[in-house]
């Protein structure tokens, strides 16, 4: 071979080589079996904490859906976007305050909300309004600070340190980007981390998309089967989520909108959403029933029904996004459940579980209980 053919030759080497060498993250195939068995929830979890979430009597201190629990040093805050408004409770689950009052289509008010985040590093609650495309950024008493006037529908928002990560829905309706935006500008310029264009118009999940904060956040986009983690403001990992004949087929699938595709694909997964992870497993939920737990280094996962041997007598499939401690994990136990259980309890003469005695409740009890628990290390 003559020198100008090995130069054309090791050009062609390089030129395949740079999409592999710019490539910033660790891609990873995780295989998944389905399931219909139970998991132990003590063998991944301790320390159960029950926050009963208390009413005042007045309607604002009522929960109609809880869509996203923030930690705050000095309480919990609830997303509750069926109900319009962002509510704070006190670390025993006194009602303190709502957004409730600031509904309206004036100066520093919002017609309807749809995600919040915690700022952490400054104890603040940012609230994303798609009616007006607004964020209004609270203090951790919930008292309005200021309204940004973003141009830009975020369906969901999180935070870490530096800076704020919208999840954006384009004006197609079928093309998705997550964006980066400063803390201290966010209104101003932005930079996209991740797009995906083979979305399905008019259907959404129920969970979230974006989950965690600061230091562990996770996130997948609609139709895609990949779960990635943001670290220092880019994406660190990417862990590609092989379902086997469960997932569904996009190519069979395009051209179907809102119902139409739900009911091509009732017994196929299209979403991945309410991801909780630690340094060794991912646990997470899809449009389907059962959750998955997926390992991390073994590069498997499966698919369990429900947990068994639990802290309480009640058990759930669903993830609550959770964005405060890395090692916690939060569910909701419907009101309804706590009574029936209450009223089981009293008339089989039964002792009550310490955990729900714990709770010392007085009188009818209308908003879900939290439960949080603590990833074993």
């Amino acid at each position: 071979m003559n020198i100008k053919h090995y130069i054309k030759y090791f050009l062609y080497a390089i030129a395949l080589a740079l999409p592999f060498s710019c490539q910033t993250y660790q891609e990873t195939l995780v295989r998944v079996a389905e399931s219909d068995k139970p998991i132990s929830q003590q063998q991944y979890f301790s320390n159960p904490n029950l926050v009963a979430l208390k009413t005042n009597g007045k309607k604002e201190s009522y929960i109609s859906r809880i869509d996203r629990v923030l930690s705050l040093n000095n309480g919990t805050v609830i997303s509750d976007i069926t109900g319009n408004k962002v509510l704070l409770f006190d670390k025993t689950g006194r009602f303190i305050a709502s957004t409730a009052n600031l509904i309206g289509k004036g100066k520093n008010e919002y017609v309807h909300i749809n995600d919040c985040a915690l700022d952490a590093s400054r104890q603040r609650i940012i609230v994303s309004c798609d009616r007006p495309y607004q964020l209004m950024i609270f203090d951790s008493n919930l008292k309005l600070l200021e309204c940004v006037e973003t141009g830009t529908y975020y369906s969901e928002i999180t935070t870490d340190n530096k800076f704020l990560y919208a999840f954006c829905v384009l004006e197609d309706n079928k093309s998705y980007e997550l964006r980066r935006y400063d803390k201290d500008n966010l209104a101003g310029e932005y930079v996209v981390l991740k797009s995906f264009d083979e979305g399905i118009v008019g259907v959404r999940g129920f969970g979230k998309l974006l989950c965690g904060n600061d230091d562990h956040i996770y996130f997948s986009m609609p139709f895609d089967n990949n779960i990635y983690k943001i670290k220092d403001g880019k994406i660190d990992d990417t862990y590609t989520i092989d379902f086997s004949k469960n997932w569904f087929s996009y190519e069979k699938s395009k051209n179907l909108y809102g119902s139409r595709f739900i009911d091509a694909n009732l017994d196929n997964k299209w979403i991945i959403q309410n991801i909780h992870a630690t340094d060794s497993v991912i646990f997470f939920n899809t449009n389907k029933g059962p959750f998955y737990k997926v390992n991390k280094n073994a590069r498997c996962g499966e698919s369990y029904e429900y947990f068994e041997d639990g802290f309480i007598p009640y058990s759930s499939s669903w993830f609550i996004p959770y964005s405060g401690k890395k090692d916690k994990i939060v569910m909701a136990i419907p009101a309804e459940a706590i009574s029936n259980y209450l009223k089981e309890c009293k008339k089989n003469n039964k002792e009550i579980d310490p955990l729900i005695k714990g709770l010392s409740l007085t009188d009818t009890l209308s908003n879900p209980v939290l439960q949080f628990l603590e990833f074993k290390k």
